[in-house]
Formats: structure tokens, C-alpha cells, sequence
């Protein structure tokens, strides 16, 4: 009888470990997250003290690479992340460093596609360029 009862708990953990995993790496897509999308005028102007925002192009080779990742991300995330597809007329300039500190558009710009803007009280805190700076990014901050 007890290790019946051993061999029913070792098989429930593996059904609920296996369901908790394939949860974590659903394959999603942008328009999974409408909800969350974001115009370039609304970068400063989210409710929250806290936020992200994922700057992408459905025709960048290394976002649509990084897709499956950072959608993850954003599924599980605590700190809301906002998503802002490229459009015609948002600046790209290569100094990001010197958008440290910018609180509103006229002082704002990105590197390229994809970036991750880093919000604490409407002032940009961090501007993240490349694949593996955000993966890094993502990896170090899965809690919050």
C-alpha cells in the first residue's frame, strides 16, 4: 500500500511538472498580447510605476527569432511589458546610453530592432539592444 501511494505521488508530480513546463514555453504570438500593444506616444504615459516596453518589427530576422522567447516572457512576467511594433517616424540613432534619464518622446530613441526599454516613474532606466542583451535581461530578472 505505501508504495502505492510512493508511486501515485511520483506520477502526479511528473504530470504536474510536465504541464507547469510545457505551460512556460507555449508558443504565443504578438497578437496574443493586443491588450498590451502600445503606440510610440504611449511610452511615457502607462499607469504603472513599473514597466517594459518591447520594441520589435514583424520584419526583423533576429525578432522573429526571438519571438517565442521574449512572448514567454512577457506571459509570465510580473512587471507589465508593453509591446510596440516599429512604425514610420520612431527615432533610431546608434547613442541608447544617452536615453538614460529621457521622460518623455522628444528625448527618446532606440538602437534598433529588437530593444527593451526599462521604466521606473515615467524616466528610462535602462535601453536594452540585441537578442542576447534582452535574453540576458529576461534571465536575470524571471521573477519580477
Amino acid at each position: 500500500m505505501r508504495r502505492f501511494l510512493i508511486l501515485c505521488c511520483f506520477c502526479f508530480y511528473l504530470l504536474i511538472s510536465c504541464q507547469n513546463n510545457s505551460m512556460a514555453n507555449r508558443t504565443y504570438d504578438y497578437s496574443d498580447f493586443i491588450h498590451l500593444h502600445i503606440k510610440w506616444d504611449d511610452v511615457f504615459i502607462q499607469k504603472e510605476d513599473c514597466y517594459l516596453v518591447y520594441f520589435y518589427s514583424h520584419e526583423c530576422y533576429y525578432c522573429e527569432f526571438f519571438k517565442n522567447e521574449m512572448l514567454n516572457y512577457v506571459a509570465i512576467s510580473k512587471k507589465k511589458i508593453y509591446l510596440l511594433s516599429y512604425q514610420e517616424g520612431i527615432p533610431i540613432r546608434s547613442n541608447i546610453q544617452a536615453t538614460i534619464g529621457a521622460n518623455n518622446i522628444e528625448q527618446m530613441w532606440f538602437g534598433g530592432t529588437p530593444s527593451l526599454l526599462c521604466l521606473e516613474n515615467k524616466f528610462v532606466i535602462e535601453n536594452i539592444l540585441g537578442v542576447q542583451n534582452i535574453s540576458d535581461y529576461c534571465k536575470s530578472n524571471k521573477l519580477d
